[in-house]
């Protein structure tokens, strides 16, 4: 966030912050955000509120009859009530409105309606749980009036500051597709003699049984993240942020990939050959806690690739590979942010059944077909489709809320593991579930570079640690 601000100081481009409904009173932004004028929509999404974000992006006052710019949107003397006293906000200049256009005449007014979202450059918004209401409002009044495509527009996320992967980071070889997957996902491997080609990516709903009280939970987002052009990402209801990055929310949905291809299939080891990685078993695919093998003996509920999954499957994704690369290690940053740490699983702090390194995120990499690879959005029963030409890698991920390694629930544990036996036939008890803890006293091991795990830097994804399950039995 801070080196995007710095940018647009450097190309001397406005950043306006947006307050949506659900901000708290006294808003606790980011100090970096605290010294830009502000759009306060915390009363509602007014038309009055988005004309003077317009307003602000333009610096001209819209011409709507009988407009009242401040409506939906606090005054200069409202926000200098609830901002601190050594931040300044700055007041939206007033400008003479611009005369009446005759019936007969192409409407200038109109035209500034179509094109002055194009002209913004940066808006933040916060709180992000009211985004979508947001985007969807701007939406319609950009049908409304025949708006052209917003191209331009950048929406930064200021709710929370935390690590951030764009598909153009992802690590391609020559001629080769890369899907990049962290956060609460299961990998599943299409085994079949003599091994697999295709694997289905399972992204669960952090939701307890009412009568299970799970400390420190975290709300996990689903997301999609590519690079495609502004037309179809905004047409599939998604979030673009120039110059070509797509967001796309993931809920109930099931992602493809065309034309799918045929690799070579090859054998995927079920257990790894010792606790800590070394340089040549660094990255590999039994780095993903199996919970097909012992201790767990899980068997996946097969509707969990059926045509109508249970209600917490939030996304699924089945993709080609040639090569699959566990990434971003068990590690603590308090205590050994450059060495990987193993953990151990057990119930809770008892004695563990099973300990070894655990991955946190993975990418997988094959030859695509053609030179444009084509990510399809639609429903699980395939209703509903939205076609998005990827330029480059894409990142799927079922990320939790970031929080700060001082915070008294960025633990060395992973209670959200638990989850990932719900994709279980017969799921245990939420007691009896193994959850892993990092061992500091079992040793360390070099966190080895690999190359197809740049995009994640090395580092752990974010706090709480959120390790990756598979089912390859």
């Amino acid at each position: 966030m801070r080196g995007c601000l710095s940018e647009f100081v450097d190309r001397n481009l406005p950043v306006i912050p947006v307050l949506l409904p659900g901000a708290p009173e006294v808003p606790r932004l980011p100090i970096f955000l605290k010294g830009f004028t502000w759009v306060d929509l915390r009363g509602g999404l007014t038309e009055g509120g988005i004309d003077r974000l317009q307003w602000g992006i333009t610096g001209k006052r819209p011409d709507r009859p009988n407009s009242t710019p401040e409506a939906g949107a606090a005054s200069k003397t409202a926000l200098d009530q609830s901002q601190p006293k050594s931040v300044e906000v700055s007041a939206v200049p007033e400008i003479e409105k611009p005369a009446a256009v005759a019936q007969d005449q192409p409407s200038k007014t109109t035209r500034t309606r179509e094109s002055w979202l194009l002209e913004a450059k940066s808006v933040s918004l916060w709180p992000l749980a009211e985004t979508k209401h947001f985007l969807a409002k701007l939406n319609r009044r950009r049908a409304a009036l025949s708006l052209i495509t917003i191209s331009t527009l950048l929406l930064f996320i200021a709710e929370k500051e935390g690590p951030s992967i764009t598909p153009r980071r992802i690590v391609q070889g020559k001629g080769n597709f890369a899907i990049a997957f962290s956060g609460l996902v299961a990998l599943v491997p299409r085994n079949d003699p003599p091994g697999a080609n295709h694997m289905t990516a399972l992204l669960l709903a952090a939701r307890p049984d009412p009568a299970t009280k799970v400390e420190c939970l975290s709300p996990y987002r689903a997301s999609i993240r590519l690079e495609t052009s502004a037309a179809e990402c905004i047409d599939a209801g998604c979030l673009f942020s120039g110059p070509s990055t797509c967001t796309c929310e993931l809920d109930r949905q099931e992602v493809s990939i065309g034309p799918d291809v045929e690799p070579p299939k090859q054998l995927l080891r079920r257990s790894p050959s010792s606790i800590l990685p070394n340089k040549e078993s660094a990255g590999d695919f039994s780095y993903f806690a199996n919970l097909a093998q012992s201790p767990f003996e899980q068997t996946l509920n097969p509707q969990y690739l059926g045509p109508t999954p249970p209600p917490n499957l939030v996304a699924r994704m089945t993709f080609p590979f040639e090569s699959i690369t566990a990434c971003v290690m068990s590690t603590s940053v308090n205590e050994a942010p450059d060495r990987i740490l193993p953990m151990g699983f057990g119930w809770h702090a008892k004695k563990d059944l099973m300990v070894q390194a655990v991955a946190q995120a993975a990418v997988a990499m094959f030859k695509p077909a053609y030179s444009v690879t084509t990510v399809t959005i639609s429903n699980f029963d395939g209703n509903k489709p939205h076609h998005l030409k990827a330029r480059s890698g894409i990142l799927l991920e079922n990320a939790p809320e970031f929080l700060p390694p001082e915070d008294t629930c960025a633990k060395d544990v992973s209670q959200d593991f638990a989850f990932f036996y719900n994709l279980a036939l017969n799921p245990p008890p939420w007691k009896d579930r193994l959850i892993p803890r990092l061992r500091y006293a079992l040793g360390s091991a070099e966190n080895f570079k690999i190359p197809q795990c740049s995009p994640f830097n090395h580092s752990i994804v974010g706090f709480p640690i959120s390790p990756m399950a598979s089912f390859n039995p």
